[in-house]
């Protein structure tokens, strides 16, 4: 399947670069992305106008923080840029199409209302919910992959740790308008517009990870 979001991978050019790893140059880096598209054939690595600068792309937000963190133990240093959903253009239409996720929530009925309402600030639609003897409820939704960028982290604050959520790809949409601003997200506001009026747009500053 087609990756859905991607990150740009950078040298770490910090005042602080080569403290901790031992990987740090663009060949070292490189030459580990390509290493890796030999078992990960979800993932997707191409080489940019800077020498020193991957695209690299997979199926998810967890797919490449998994691979992030692989890489942050195996001793590399390098930054990368916040995650970035993978637009495309439908060929008989020509509109601009998203990737849609299965969300499955499992929480306790005191925190479902905080979840339910943070799903659909994401513009999330239930399709399906289960109520439990214990008190659990199951929920099922179909949500765009970018309302769900840094979601994970809330729902576990929302649930007081308890929640379970998990994800599965689904078919692309049509774009989902109209986000609500949600200025916890620590994107300046209403990051989930700006996206959409500029899917395509340059990356955002970087993370360093050593």
């Amino acid at each position: 399947e087609e990756p859905t979001v991607r990150m740009t991978f950078a040298v770490n050019d910090s005042p602080f670069a080569g403290r901790e790893g031992q990987y740090l140059t663009s060949r070292q880096l490189r030459a580990r992305l390509m290493t890796e598209l030999e078992r990960n054939v979800s993932l997707r690595v191409h080489d940019t106008d800077l020498a020193s600068e991957f695209l690299v792309s997979g199926r998810g937000e967890l797919h490449l923080a998994i691979l992030i963190e692989t890489m942050r133990r195996e001793g590399y240093e390098f930054a990368v840029s916040p995650p970035e959903v993978i637009y495309r253009v439908d060929d008989d239409t020509g509109e601009m199409m998203e990737p849609m996720e299965h969300v499955y929530v499992e929480v306790q009925g005191d925190y479902f209302g905080s979840v339910s309402e943070m799903l659909g600030r994401r513009r999330s639609q239930m399709i399906n919910i289960r109520y439990e003897d214990n008190g659990s409820v199951y929920a099922e939704y179909i949500a765009p992959t970018r309302g769900l960028l840094g979601f994970r982290q809330m729902f576990l604050t929302s649930t007081r740790g308890t929640g379970r959520s998990t994800t599965g790809t689904s078919s692309a949409s049509d774009l989902a308008r109209d986000f609500a601003c949600v200025a916890q997200l620590g994107t300046g506001g209403c990051g989930f517009e700006q996206q959409l009026e500029a899917p395509l747009k340059a990356l955002m500053p970087r993370y360093i990870y050593n």
